[in-house]
């Protein structure tokens, strides 16, 4: 234990910079291998990523501690307040690397929700596909008791093996 809860919480904030740059960059290697279709790519990208975010998650459960100890509220908005507040009594790097930490947790968020709209918009593209195959001349989904969207079968298959 250090000197004092805060002094803990800059240590554990400054250890989590370094892995959420690590997740970003896996994130992004992961949308340039969603970009090239390349299987191994993406695999590699999903298990560090899967790693990185084990870490991180863990970190984030230290910090959550750390920051009740340090009587900081562990809601982000009402931390930022309390740590301007410490900012002026002394504690000016706290609210930096806490800033930071908040701008790469939203970049990380960003580039995620971008990956899972590239693997949405191949999931849609496949599936267009295979109801071209099976003869689906581009009719709306119907959508079944539980809200899940059924593709349409009135149509008969293009060929047959």
């Amino acid at each position: 234990m250090t000197a004092s809860p805060l002094d803990d919480v800059r240590k554990l904030l400054e250890q989590q910079m370094p892995n959420a740059r690590a997740l970003l960059a896996a994130m992004r290697e992961e949308h340039e291998a969603l970009l090239a279709r390349d299987a191994r790519r993406i695999d590699e990208a999903l298990a560090q990523k899967s790693a990185l975010l084990g870490v991180f998650e863990k970190l984030e459960l230290e910090r959550t501690e750390l920051f009740k100890l340090a009587g900081l509220p562990p809601a982000r908005g009402l931390a930022t307040d309390k740590l301007r507040d410490l900012a002026v009594s002394g504690q000016p790097d706290l609210v930096e690397l806490w800033g930071e930490l908040l701008e790469l947790a939203g970049q990380c968020r960003r580039q995620n929700e971008a990956n899972g709209a590239l693997v949405e918009a191949s999931r849609r593209h496949v599936e267009r596909a295979l109801d071209l195959l099976h003869g689906d001349q581009g009719h709306t989904p119907t959508y079944r008791a539980d809200g899940a969207t059924a593709r349409g079968s009135a149509s008969r298959p293009i060929a047959k093996a």
